[in-house]
């Protein structure tokens, strides 16, 4: 993998996530979030992979590729949940819960929407200058890597996914799984066309497939804990409501199968 085309794509993502984060701040909505956590995601991505490439001595400095970011990264995740959740209940669940638990997820998205603004507003982060300057001399001072060592790190990250995948129950590992495979599936998207000739470059197909069906087991495993809470809380015990968890459970053990025959 060429170091030019390393720095000018982290550069790139840098500056999207940049845009996107002031644009959220300014006009608060969940696209500008999505999108800032998206390229986010991609930047994470090759300092994964930048951590088997480099020196031994630079994994400090590869650390600062998203340190400084982390504190509105977490904040945003914890907006995305809420705004994940609603879609999935619009685009995936047939029964409609009861309009108390759809005023419950939206009250706790508007708190956690004014947190992340108080984080994005407190927090200082480096300007695309600063990045790039950064960057690149990171890049030249300690990557040693090739294609040869990208598509190891590629597999690693298969392997680790699969271990996870097989040797526990549907749970935090297997977000944990989807992490792994969600970064290979963004590590081919965005070094393409540098990779065409390569016979791996392929599974980006299925690296994308896999980690979209955890993802989506994921969404319904975090709505179900949303309704265990709410349910707590409130009270609600209506035919409805079951109906309604039910057909989560139901989807869920749907994803849990087609993953499980994935590997």
């Amino acid at each position: 993998m060429e170091k030019n085309l390393i720095y000018a794509i982290g550069k790139e993502q840098y500056a999207l996530f940049l845009d996107n984060f002031n644009m959220s701040v300014r006009k608060g909505e969940s696209e500008y979030i999505h999108h800032s956590r998206v390229a986010m995601k991609r930047l994470v991505a090759i300092k994964e992979y930048l951590k088997s490439s480099c020196h031994d001595d630079a994994e400090e400095a590869i650390n600062q590729i998203d340190l400084p970011v982390k504190p509105v990264y977490k904040a945003s995740g914890k907006v995305r949940n809420l705004q994940v959740a609603l879609l999935t209940i619009s685009d995936y669940i047939k029964t409609k819960p009861p309009a108390e638990f759809l005023d419950y997820i939206m009250r706790k998205l508007q708190k956690r929407k004014n947190k992340y603004f108080q984080v994005a507003n407190e927090i200082s982060l480096l300007n695309e200058q600063m990045f790039s300057t950064f960057f690149s001399q990171l890049l030249d001072q300690a990557y040693k890597g090739n294609n040869d060592m990208f598509f190891q790190h590629l597999e690693r990250n298969a392997t680790l996914a699969g271990s996870l995948i097989e040797a526990h129950p549907p749970g935090k590992e297997w977000h944990d799984a989807r992490r792994w495979l969600k970064r290979n599936y963004l590590l081919l998207q965005m070094f393409e066309s540098d990779l065409l000739s390569h016979p791996e470059s392929g599974k980006v197909v299925y690296y994308r497939h896999i980690e979209q069906l955890i993802g989506q087991w994921h969404d319904l495993m975090y709505l179900k804990k949303i309704t265990e809470k709410f349910e707590a809380k409130s009270g609600v015990e209506s035919k409805k409501f079951k109906s309604f968890k039910n057909e989560i459970a139901d989807s869920m053990i749907k994803f849990e199968h087609e993953i499980r025959q994935s590997f």
